[in-house]
């Protein structure tokens, strides 16, 4: 008996109280309206994710029907094998060191510098370039602007790959350069 009570009086409820009927209406417009809300949420996001993807296939595309990468991978290599026989050479960091020390004296030499001093420090490798080592070199001598005009001519004319890090003059009377160098080399170990 209480089975048939139960859904009797929520019938008889039904029928005779229209804010029941009223409220329950409100109550499911709202959740319909939440449910579609969320349905929208869902669909915008897919549809986003599905554009963002459309985007990056026609990137891909592009880049794939590119032929100008051969041209460049040309290029690369070229521009490596230029830079690879730029750099010095040496056998051991020994050798390197004092190639490099003998060389930028004799420079000096050749100017006619003064009271000049070579320190020439080992060879570091390059953690980002391998099989490339760095011998870093403070050079300081008496300063005469035409054969430090000179040195650094020389230096730019030389074919293997160094830069110049620092040069400074230092000293109001007697005047004297620091310039600390930078020489790249391989070293061939065996």
């Amino acid at each position: 008996m209480i089975q048939y009570y139960l859904p009797d009086t929520l019938v008889l409820q039904w029928k005779s109280n229209y804010r029941l009927r009223l409220g329950c209406w409100c109550v499911l417009c709202i959740v319909c309206y939440l449910l579609y809300q969320f349905l929208a949420d869902v669909t915008e996001q897919v549809q986003d994710r599905c554009q963002e993807k459309n985007t990056q296939i026609i990137r891909l595309q592009r880049v794939a029907n590119e032929d100008v990468w051969f041209v460049r991978s040309e290029e690369i290599s070229r521009t490596k094998k230029d830079l690879e026989t730029r750099l010095l050479v040496a056998e051991s960091r020994g050798l390197a060191q004092a190639s490099t020390q003998t060389w930028i004296t004799s420079l000096l030499q050749q100017q006619d510098v003064k009271h000049r001093r070579v320190k020439v420090t080992p060879p570091v490798p390059l953690s980002n370039l391998p099989g490339v080592w760095q011998v870093s070199a403070r050079v300081e001598g008496d300063f005469r602007r035409q054969s430090l005009f000179k040195i650094l001519l020389d230096l730019e004319s030389v074919k293997h790959l160094l830069s110049v890090e620092r040069l400074e003059v230092q000293g109001r009377k007697k005047q004297r350069f620091v310039m600390d160098v930078k020489v790249f080399c391989t070293i061939i170990e065996q």
